[in-house]
């Protein structure tokens, strides 16, 4: 199995394929088999009409319109998302339908693995089964209804139910082309009238839809545009803090001159409403291409401000554009962003606009995301108001600003992060990721105040988190709230008693306030992470060094200071102060001197000022026969 770094990568990489328009299926048609019934099959794909050219998932099977014949609904991953297929036969064959329920005590009332036998009156040697099963193929629940294709059968001799608990039962008195239930426990078939279907369905033919050549795209989610500093020749700004219509054209594209002309023609009306336009040219992209925009936009009288596009601002506006669609395919020209007065991307177009529905869109990114969404719908309707729906919306709309946020981190935007990452907390307060990752990122930035408010709010979400709990008893500690540092550190090992890091964490806390609990914590983690040679050498330290004589054990800090030492070749200077103080302490002021020495002769040590003092106050107290100890304001 591969690891869960590398299956996200792959799912990562998948899923871009996927969104850039890849076929997951390679482009593979359906297939339809026949079964001939002399252990082979018939390849009928291509005379079925049900070889699609479909991303196809699932296959479920019914008698939609209740005809006797059986009819087949497809989900697809793409377009058309589901396809009924009506079995529109002539031939004059016969059917029998029947609906199980069981007793809802010893069966499932549903009925789910029981066994049917239809036995026909004419001898023969086959007999017709059919079992009820809970779930079909991929993704799919067929019809609970189960069908016989009787052929030119009429008559039938009696239905057999072998029931999921083991019992049989006989249902005699059954006609052909009729529905019934059976009833557990009963004997007795009871028939079911055939209903009809009130939606009118229109047959559409197999073809695949044209391509359109252009698509307004109006954007739910407020994600921020690019940030623009246009300006004339006089060096001023030409944007101001209205709506914004950003064209990219190229001097090659026809319909990129025509759009020119009609934003030129409905100038006024664009002022009017409060629009401002810039046009970039996205010309010098392809030098093989480019043209003069700017004699073009002067041959057009192009009232707007116009300039060119640079390599990382279509970047820019494509990432925008595939965060929010998803088929990632490159910008095509002429493509334009409507960007509201706060900033926001309002509507993408893609191919020609309209000047009439650009107007009527300058509102579009205004009210609640429900608001929004309506006014994004591609379809006329209403929204469901149940409060658990309205609340999935919000979390929802906070999943793609989460994401963004962490997009936006990933390539150093912490500004950027921070803005998608709050409006993901203030959507949806309880989607506890976005305030993990907040947390995470004002931590990142030393910002300790904030960090604390959004990790409380996390575990507010997450009680359980342990992870949070020690991430929190640093932060505390750090703000000199030693009380509630330590009862977080308590909460992280009560979840997680065997996390040795976290027992570090909590003794290096506790040494100069509890060091009796210290102790006790550095050789819980020891006995989880015996190699952990820094946690090792903090303790022999301590017991070595500690001015209270019922904590201090000389004995065991220079058996763990001489098992580190002898691990270290003898070659580090923090290892071998530890060794000289717990020599000192066992009363071999000769060793200890030795071993303080033989630190101080490391390069390492030259190089690290604060050591070097350190060691040599400390050799001075061995030469004198006197141990080290540390004051209590030190420890």
């Amino acid at each position: 199995m591969p690891s869960d770094e590398t299956g996200g990568t792959a799912h990562t990489a998948l899923a871009a394929m996927i969104d850039s328009g890849r076929s997951f299926s390679g482009q593979e048609r359906n297939c339809v088999f026949l079964n001939t019934r002399d252990g082979r099959f018939a390849n009928l794909s291509a005379g079925s009409g049900l070889d699609f050219p479909d991303d196809g998932r699932a296959l479920a099977v019914c008698d939609w319109d209740q005809d006797g014949d059986l009819d087949l609904w497809i989900s697809n991953r793409n377009a058309p998302r589901l396809r009924l297929l009506l079995n529109k036969g002539s031939r004059n064959n016969h059917f029998l339908s029947l609906r199980l329920r069981g007793n809802g005590t010893s069966v499932n009332r549903d009925a789910i693995g029981a066994r049917v036998e239809l036995i026909p009156k004419a001898k023969g040697p086959h007999r017709l089964v059919r079992s009820l099963r809970g779930g079909e193929g991929f993704l799919a629940q067929s019809s609970k209804w189960l069908h016989f294709g009787l052929g030119e059968e009429t008559d039938i001799a009696g239905i057999r139910v072998r029931w999921p608990d083991g019992t049989m039962e006989s249902f005699p008195g059954v006609a052909v082309d009729r529905r019934y239930l059976l009833l557990q426990a009963t004997g007795t078939p009871q028939p079911v009238a055939t209903g009809k279907r009130t939606t009118a369905l229109t047959p559409g033919f197999p073809e695949p839809s044209p391509s359109p050549v252009k698509a307004r795209i109006p954007v739910v989610t407020h994600l921020q545009a690019p940030k623009l500093n246009a300006r004339n020749s006089q060096g001023q700004a030409t944007l101001g803090n209205q709506s914004l219509l950003v064209n990219l054209w190229a001097t090659w594209c026809a319909p990129c001159l025509e759009e020119l002309g009609h934003l030129r023609d409905r100038a006024d009306d664009l002022r009017t409403a409060g629009l401002q336009v810039l046009a970039l040219s996205v010309d010098d992209l392809d030098p093989a291409t480019a043209g003069d925009p700017a004699r073009v936009t002067s041959e057009l009288g192009f009232p707007f401000p116009s300039g060119k596009a640079t390599a990382p601002l279509v970047a820019a506006f494509q990432e925008f554009h595939d965060t929010l669609v998803g088929l990632n395919r490159p910008l095509p020209v002429p493509t334009s962003f409507l960007i509201s007065p706060e900033g926001h991307v309002s509507v993408i177009y893609k191919g020609p606009l309209e000047i009439d529905q650009l107007l009527q869109d300058l509102t579009h990114s205004t009210g609640t995301v429900d608001e929004r969404l309506q006014r994004a719908a591609q379809l006329p309707g209403s929204q469901l108001t149940h409060p658990l729906v309205a609340r999935s919306r919000l979390t929802q709309e906070a999943s793609t600003q989460f994401r963004y946020g962490l997009a936006r981190r990933a390539v150093n935007d912490l500004e950027g992060a921070a803005y998608y990452l709050a409006a993901a907390r203030r959507l949806d307060p309880a989607y506890a990721p976005a305030a993990k990752e907040l947390a995470s990122l004002h931590l990142a930035q030393s910002r300790w105040t904030n960090a604390q408010s959004e990790l409380q709010a996390y575990l507010q979400l997450e009680p359980r988190d342990a992870v949070a709990h020690q991430e929190m008893a640093l932060l505390q500690a750090r703000l000199d709230q030693p009380e509630k540092a330590r009862r977080h550190f308590e909460k992280a090992l009560r979840l997680n008693p065997d996390d040795s890091l976290a027992h570090f964490q909590f003794a290096a806390f506790l040494a100069p306030r509890d060091p009796a609990t210290a102790i006790s914590r550095y050789r819980t983690g020891l006995r989880l992470q015996p190699g952990n040679r820094f946690a090792a050498n903090d303790l022999a330290w301590l017991l070595a060094t500690h001015p209270r004589e019922e904590i201090r054990n000389p004995a065991e800090a220079l058996k763990l200071a001489l098992r580190l030492d002898r691990e270290s070749g003898g070659r580090v200077a923090n290892l071998l102060d530890t060794l000289a103080a717990a020599q000192a302490a066992t009363g071999n002021f000769e060793a200890a001197a030795a071993s303080a020495r033989k630190a101080l002769s490391l390069p390492q040590t030259a190089q690290n000022q604060q050591l070097a003092e350190g060691l040599n106050a400390r050799l001075t107290h061995y030469l004198e026969g006197k141990p080290y100890l540390e004051t209590e304001s030190a420890q």
